[in-house]
């Protein structure tokens, strides 16, 4: 079991070393031994001697299912059995449409016996499920819950069954074989084919039942399980850091004023009164008015757990209730970790460390492995200490983790209930059909029809019942992605905002666009989950000197480790720096990467773009500091001291001389002559309207006949 798990549980801390199971025991049996030891002083006694408690009877009567059951069953009963004692002496000879009158009603007791008895068999059949499974494999026990689930339908299924098999009862007091019976009787008949139906449709909306739950069940015990324990983990280790805070600052010390104010404010009315620009002591007035509030409720909420005895009935101020009252909240979380920060950490140091966290629980019965625990799951990035930024930043995110969670639960299980109307729809269509072929013979006679027409429908519906599969089998199978997740989809980032049964509403990271997309198209893509990734890496390419040195970049790899292992930089980056030289390109440049990791995924876009804009920073600093030049090398400027410039002035006939030689050059190269006759053979209209539009003169010769192409 890893730390997070072991601090998960919550028999395992300070608490004791006890199992769950045993602690309740204990505590029950305690609670009521006190009970009989002490009774109050207001008790009232009955004539008999014993304190007159009728209510308290009456829950320990009906706490007992079989006596609760016999209360049920008896009166019906009773009733009931006053025709079966009639047929059975005054009325033997007498039949009910043909059918004996004390069969019938012996049948109908049985009837009314057996439906409790099914309902007591399903109510049993999760413990009996657990008992015998776990002796063959400890992790088909939680199926159980599938099981305690569809208690309703199997009780029906048991009572169609046990209905059936006690229907030959009917007939034996006719004389006649029940076989015989049912054939000469049409309406006996016909009864005996509405129980076969029932039988075969209960079961169909059973099978329903236990795949939907079976759904349910694996997939929150498979998608959820890791974050239910890091999410658990972390509270526990919270309430114990609160706890140790409040036992050096009391609630609402002089020194933790403002952050208590903000921790007990569930109404977020410090929040609006802050936004509305409202003087600090008007806030103060009303916190002071909220924390009155809480602790009056905590004081009746003494006695009403003393009345109930439920230990955590109407307890506001008891650690647990304010943490996750303080997480639901942003604020909340920022000034809780604020607290825990000032109260633990003395005040000539800046960080947290293990050995506070074991100062501050000295005076507790934590052990030193959950001290260490505690720690743990503060310290995430594993540098050994424990930042007032790091902790804001871990309670922040401990809180959108909460509510997404929260809120992907409540999609999930709306896409449960859309696909269990879905099946419920198709398992009523066919339970229409059985009980029509039962009391039809038209329809049991032309069945052949209905299946053409429905596998018409199904044809022309094979489009939509492919999609509502693909996206079925997105959704509860492959799952790519929560709510609140950042992933890519074709080469866009987006944030999950709800997910349903056939679609998904995604937000653009860009511009805050909704994108609404089908879920049988996200499953024919690629998705990459930015959140649910480890530590990420990044990479940054750029071009370098063909003039650097292997050494120069040994330089920069250097000064990029002392960057990253600094003490303001370790909890942002990975010690690995790899530099690689990619190619030489064109022998004017040298490309190098440089591959930079991080100490988290990018999820939080804002630490993302602060610890990738520091690190860019640095590394320009670094190759500054190494003297690594761009491409081309490092210059003097033009026109500067170093590189200073100069011009020649020459007469236009030493240019147009020049001139003229560069293109006797040109043209000597030529292995083929052209001659091109100084007028045109053809003249277009263009040119007869407009006979300067394309006139082109050589520079240098206005004149010459030469350096026109048209006239």
């Amino acid at each position: 079991m890893d730390e997070h798990a072991k601090l998960m549980d919550p028999t395992i801390s300070q608490f004791g070393r006890h199992s769950e199971k045993n602690i309740t025991v204990l505590v029950t049996d305690a609670a009521s031994i006190e009970h009989n030891a002490k009774p109050s002083s207001n008790t009232k006694y009955s004539r008999y001697g014993g304190p007159a408690k009728a209510r308290g009877l009456r829950q320990r009567l009906f706490k007992n299912v079989l006596v609760r059951y016999c209360i049920y069953i008896v009166p019906v009963a009773a009733i009931l059995i006053i025709p079966v004692v009639l047929y059975a002496t005054k009325w033997r000879q007498r039949t009910i449409g043909g059918i004996h009158g004390l069969g019938l009603f012996i049948y109908v007791e049985i009837l009314w016996v057996s439906l409790w008895i099914a309902k007591l068999l399903a109510a049993a059949l999760p413990f009996l499920f657990q008992g015998i499974g776990g002796l063959f494999s400890v992790g088909i026990r939680k199926y159980s819950l599938v099981l305690k689930a569809t208690e309703i339908q199997v009780s029906v299924v048991l009572w169609a069954a046990m209905a059936l098999l006690w229907f030959p009862i009917i007939c034996v007091f006719g004389g006649d074989s029940w076989g015989n019976h049912v054939k000469s009787s049409q309406p006996l008949g016909m009864f005996y084919n509405f129980m076969r139906a029932s039988l075969g449709c209960s079961a169909l909306g059973l099978l329903e039942q236990l795949a939907i739950q079976s759904i349910a069940i694996s997939f929150h015990g498979t998608q959820h399980r890791e974050k239910i324990k890091y999410v658990k983990a972390t509270t526990r280790a919270i309430e114990l850091l609160y706890d140790a805070s409040l036992r050096r600052y009391p609630d609402h010390s002089p020194e933790t004023t403002k952050e208590d104010y903000i921790i007990h404010d569930t109404t977020n009315v410090q929040e609006l009164l802050k936004k509305n620009a409202v003087h600090q002591s008007l806030r103060r007035m009303f916190g002071d008015l909220h924390y009155f509030g809480e602790h009056l409720v905590s004081a009746l909420g003494h006695m009403a757990r003393d009345i109930s005895g439920n230990k955590e009935l109407m307890d506001l101020t008891a650690t647990h209730a304010v943490v996750e009252g303080a997480l639901e909240r942003q604020n909340g979380a920022e000034a809780l970790a604020g607290r825990i920060f000032k109260c633990i950490v003395p005040h000539s140091e800046t960080v947290l460390t293990q050995q506070d966290i074991a100062d501050a629980f000295e005076s507790s019965s934590t052990t030193e492995e959950d001290k260490s625990r505690v720690f743990s799951c503060l310290d995430h990035d594993k540098n050994g200490n424990v930042s007032l930024e790091e902790m804001e930043m871990l309670l922040i995110d401990l809180h959108r983790t909460r509510k997404n969670m929260w809120e992907n639960a409540v999609n999930i299980k709306d896409a449960i209930h859309a696909l269990d109307r879905v099946l419920a729809f198709m398992a009523l269509i066919i339970t229409g059909f059985v009980f029509a072929a039962v009391f039809s013979t038209w329809v049991a006679r032309n069945v052949s029809i209905f299946t053409t027409a429905l596998s018409a429908l199904a044809f022309a519906l094979s489009q939509t019942v492919g999609e509502f599969i693909a996206s079925c089998v997105l959704v509860f199978v492959k799952h790519p992605y929560d709510v609140g997740d950042r992933v890519i989809l074709n080469k866009i980032e987006y944030q999950i905002v709800r997910i349903s049964l056939l679609y998904t509403v995604f937000r653009t990271i860009d511009n805050d666009a909704i994108s609404q997309v089908s879920n049988s198209e996200i499953g024919k893509t690629f998705v990459d989950n930015i959140t649910r990734s480890g530590p990420m890496k990044e990479r940054y390419q750029f071009s370098i000197s063909a003039g650097t040195s292997f050494q120069d970049i040994e330089k920069l790899r250097v000064e990029l480790e002392n960057f990253v292992q600094a003490a303001e930089n370790c909890r942002d980056y990975q010690t690995d720096i790899d530099i690689q030289l990619l190619s030489i390109g064109d022998m004017k440049q040298l490309d190098l990467r440089v591959e930079i990791k991080f100490k988290s995924n990018w999820s939080n876009e804002r630490l993302r773009a602060y610890r990738r804009s520091k690190f860019m920073c640095g590394l320009f600093s670094a190759i500054r500091k190494v003297n690594i030049d761009g491409p081309g090398g490092k210059s003097p400027s033009n026109g500067s001291a170093d590189a200073p410039t100069y011009s020649v002035t020459v007469s236009a006939e030493e240019a147009r001389a020049a001139n003229e030689a560069w293109y006797e050059k040109k043209n000597a190269g030529q292995t083929t002559k052209v001659k091109v006759s100084e007028e045109p053979s053809i003249v277009s209209s263009g040119l007869e309207i407009l006979p300067n539009l394309f006139l082109k003169q050589r520079p240098f010769d206005e004149g010459s006949q030469r350096g026109r192409i048209f006239q």
